[in-house]
């Protein structure tokens, strides 16, 4: 991929693993533009079309660069503008003959780094004052980005730009804001 990946166009911003392939993406001359590599080898990106064959996918109508890939049943490219969910389909891995991907939410992320907690992905949405959980509900089939901070909007105050999550001895989200404040968040589900 050194063709697409370069000091013109810039490298990924946005990486992850995932069921034994390098996930990649978000470069600034392919902003919506997903690479994943072959099953088990990571720096191996040969486009094909067998099930373990490297391939490239792209968010069509998207034109907010990538910024994160949590993954939770599939991988969440998550923009700034929005979020989806790429999956091989019902059952089915991921890959070059199966992508599926669906539009999940429109509350895009901002550049801050996602965590997750149990099943659900955290992040911050773009603007830095909410903090949202993006989860997948059985009831409508798909993710849904709660707001966790609706009622405390006030701990967000000036924006977020640094996110931690710590499971022991409490279980915790820690959030700085841009003034330097940390702020602890309680978070047991």
């Amino acid at each position: 991929r050194s063709a697409i990946w370069n000091a013109t166009d810039g490298y990924p911003r946005a990486v992850a693993i995932h069921e034994q392939r390098l996930v990649l993406g978000g470069s600034n001359g392919y902003p919506n533009r997903i690479d994943l590599s072959k099953i088990g080898e990571l720096f191996n990106f040969a486009d094909g079309i067998n099930d373990d064959d490297g391939f490239a996918y792209s968010i069509s109508g998207e034109y907010n660069a990538i910024e994160h890939f949590p993954t939770l049943r599939g991988i969440l490219p998550l923009t700034f503008g929005g979020g989806w969910l790429l999956a091989g389909g019902v059952e089915k891995p991921l890959t070059p003959t199966t992508p599926q991907l669906k539009d999940q939410t429109s509350f895009g992320a901002s550049n801050v780094r996602p965590v997750r907690v149990a099943n659900e992905i955290i992040y911050i949405q773009r603007g830095g004052r909410r903090v949202r959980a993006l989860g997948y509900r059985f009831d409508t089939d798909s993710y849904n980005a709660a707001d966790l901070s609706v009622f405390a909007e006030h701990i967000t105050e000036g924006g977020i730009v640094q996110m931690a999550y710590s499971q022991e001895p409490d279980p915790m989200l820690w959030l700085v804001r841009d003034d330097g404040v940390l702020v602890g968040c309680a978070i047991d589900r």
